[in-house]
C-alpha cells in the first residue's frame, strides 16, 4: 500500500512538473498564428448544409440545443414552437496553427456541443425552434494577427458558411415562419453581417422577430438602417446586444480599440436602453459556464440573484461585484474583470423569457394587421 502510495506521488509529482515545463509551448501552440498567409494555407472543406451532420443542432435531433438545467422548471417547446431560432455560435477553435476550424476539428465540436449549444442556444429552445450551423469558424488568436488581410479573408470564409447554412434553412425549413436571429462573439460578427445583406429592407424583415446579437462590437455604426435598437421588452423587429465587465474593469478592447467612444447596450434584465441599474435580485437564473453535469445533458445548476445589471454610458454592461458562489470563474479576460463567457449564462432565465415575449408579441401585431 505505502509502495503504490509513492508510485501515485511520483506521478502527480511528475504530472505538475510536466504542465509547469510544457504551459509556455502549451500557450505559445494555442495563440500561434500561421506564417503562411490564408491563400496560400490548404483549408478544410466547405460544409454540405444538405447533411444533417453540418448542423450542430436542428428542431428533430438530440443535440446539446435541447439540455436544460434540471432545477429549473423549464420545458424544451421546439416540438410545437411557432418560430424558428437560427443561432451562429462563438469562437469555439483555439488550439493549432491554422486560420479556420474544419468540420473535422474534433475540440472544435466538442467545444460547440458540451459548451456553446448548452450553455448558449438553450436559452432560447422554450422560444422556437433551434437551428444553429456548423461552421469553418476563425481560430482565436487570428483575430491578433498582424496580417490583417488573411485576417478578414478567414472571416468571410466563416461568414460565406454561415450565409449558406441560413439561405439553406430558409429554403428548406422555413417555409415562412417567423424567426430570431442569435449569436454570441465571433458569431456574432456574422449575424450582423447576415442582418445587414437578407434581412433588412427586405421581404424577410416581415418574418423577422428579434436580433439577440450578443458579446461583440464593430467599428462602422451604426449596424443597420432600419433594425433599431431595442428599447423594450415588448419590442419586435429589434435587435439587443450587451458585454459584460466588472465594475473596475477596462472597456477598451470592446470600445476605444474599435475606435468608438460608445457602443450599443441593451440591459438583459430590464431589456431597456438605458443606465439605470437593475439589481441582482430581480436575476432569476444563471448558469455557470461549464459543469461536469452536461456529461448527463444537464446544464445546472440554475442558480438565482448571481448578479446584477447596469449599462454603463460607454455601452458595457456593468456587474457589481464578482459572483458568491462556484462555477464562474473560468475563461475571465480583461484581467480578472471581463465576464465576456457569461454573457448568455449570468442572464439564462431572462433572455429566455424575453425571447418567448417577443415571439408572442409577434403574433400579436401579425393578428392585429
Amino acid at each position: 500500500m505505502v509502495k503504490l502510495l509513492r508510485i501515485v506521488l511520483v506521478l502527480l509529482l511528475l504530472g505538475v512538473v510536466g504542465y509547469i515545463a510544457g504551459k509556455p509551448l502549451l500557450i505559445a501552440w494555442m495563440m500561434s498564428v500561421p506564417e503562411t498567409p490564408f491563400e496560400e494555407t490548404s483549408l478544410p472543406p466547405a460544409p454540405d448544409y444538405n447533411n444533417e451532420e453540418t448542423w450542430a443542432a436542428l428542431p428533430w435531433t438530440e443535440d446539446g440545443a435541447d439540455w436544460l438545467p434540471a432545477n429549473g422548471g423549464y420545458i424544451d417547446a421546439q416540438a410545437d414552437a411557432r418560430v424558428d431560432v437560427f443561432f451562429v455560435y462563438p469562437t469555439a477553435a483555439f488550439y493549432g496553427d491554422y486560420w479556420v476550424a474544419g468540420l473535422d476539428n474534433l475540440l472544435h465540436n466538442m467545444t460547440v456541443n458540451y459548451g456553446s449549444l448548452p450553455q448558449h442556444v438553450t436559452a432560447f429552445n422554450g422560444a422556437g425552434k433551434i437551428y444553429a450551423p456548423f461552421y469553418r469558424s476563425v481560430r482565436m488568436p487570428i483575430w491578433g494577427a498582424e496580417d490583417r488581410g488573411s485576417m478578414h479573408k478567414a472571416t468571410a470564409l466563416a461568414y460565406s458558411d454561415v450565409r449558406r447554412a441560413f439561405e439553406h434553412y430558409l429554403e428548406h425549413w422555413n417555409e415562412g415562419r417567423p424567426f430570431i436571429i442569435a449569436s454570441h462573439s465571433q458569431g456574432t460578427l456574422h449575424t450582423i453581417r447576415l442582418l445587414r445583406e437578407m434581412v433588412e429592407g427586405k421581404p424577410l424583415a416581415e418574418q423577422f422577430v428579434a436580433g439577440y446579437l450578443i458579446g461583440n462590437t464593430i467599428a462602422d455604426v451604426p449596424w443597420f438602417e432600419q433594425i433599431p435598437l431595442c428599447e423594450s421588452a415588448e419590442q419586435i423587429g429589434c435587435f439587443v446586444t450587451w458585454n459584460t465587465l466588472l465594475e473596475g474593469g477596462d472597456p477598451y478592447h470592446w470600445v476605444g480599440e474599435k475606435g468608438l467612444d460608445s457602443v450599443y447596450c441593451v440591459n438583459p434584465l430590464s431589456w431597456r436602453a438605458d443606465e439605470e441599474y437593475v439589481d441582482k435580485s430581480v436575476n432569476q437564473g444563471s448558469i455557470p459556464m461549464a459543469s461536469y453535469r452536461v456529461l448527463f445533458k444537464d446544464n445546472g445548476p440554475l442558480s438565482s440573484n448571481v448578479v446584477g445589471a447596469r449599462c454603463g454610458p460607454e455601452g458595457m454592461v456593468w456587474i457589481k461585484e464578482r459572483p458568491a458562489i462556484s462555477g464562474y470563474t473560468a475563461a475571465l479576460f480583461e484581467n480578472g474583470y471581463g465576464y465576456h463567457t457569461y454573457d448568455i449564462n449570468f442572464y439564462f432565465d431572462s433572455i429566455r423569457n424575453n425571447a418567448k415575449l417577443r415571439a408572442s408579441e409577434y403574433f400579436k401585431a401579425q393578428e392585429a394587421k
